[in-house]
Formats: structure tokens, sequence, C-alpha cells
């Protein structure tokens, strides 16, 4: 049973990711729908989803057109600094940690640890 809290956060999410997609005028008719398959998801489920969603924006990379697809299609996964180009910036702009997601060991940052809710968080800085 989902607590009231969970709920509330649950219903209210939908406008941040709503505005965060941008549809275009053409895909503002599938809103609802968007809407209805939102609610079904876990407050988890949907902040790992905006959270992806939103690191995708920042890249530049483009959403599905369609912003239904966009969200049942869209499969979370934290970035594994190990060994990636500007691993160095990263480590001096935001706190850094070794943690184990599934069943291998990385470098995350600290906010993903937690939203993945990622085990054997180590501070890495």
């Amino acid at each position: 049973m989902e607590a009231i809290n969970e709920t509330i956060a649950k219903s209210q999410s939908f406008a941040f990711l709503w505005r965060l997609l941008d549809p275009s005028p053409e895909f503002l008719n599938v809103e609802n729908s968007c809407r209805a398959y939102w609610n079904t998801l876990t407050l988890q489920r949907q902040r790992l989803i905006y959270y992806a969603l939103r690191e995708q924006k920042k890249a530049g990379i483009p959403f599905k057109t369609n912003p239904l697809y966009a969200v049942q299609d869209c499969v979370p996964v934290p970035t594994n600094w190990n060994g990636r180009p500007g691993i160095n910036e990263k480590m001096k702009t935001e706190k850094m940690v070794i943690a184990k997601y599934k069943a291998s060991y990385g470098t995350y940052t600290l906010q993903e640890a937690k939203l993945f809710e990622m085990s054997e968080i180590k501070p890495l800085n």
C-alpha cells in the first residue's frame, strides 16, 4: 500500500514531466494517455524516468516526438564514470562514490547512487 504523500507526489509529478517533454502541438492530444500511463508507475520509477529524460535533454539528445513513447520506452541507466572522459572534472564539481549497481561496482555521482538505490556506497571524494 502506498503512503498518501507518495500518492500525492505521483499525481503532482506529471506537470513537471510534461514541461520537460515540451511536446509539439501535434502531440498535445496524447497528454491524457501519457498522464494515465505515468500514474501507473511507482514514484521511484517516475523519478528514474524523469531523471533519465532530463539528463538526455541536458545532453542535447532529442526525445521521441510522441511523449507517451518517450516515457514508455525510457530505460533509465546510471552513468558509470569509471574510466570515462570527464571524470576528473566531475570529481571537482560533484560528490562521487563507488557503488554496486545490479551485480557490479562502478563510479557514480552520489545523487545517482541514491536515486538508483545502489548498495555498498563508499565515498570517493
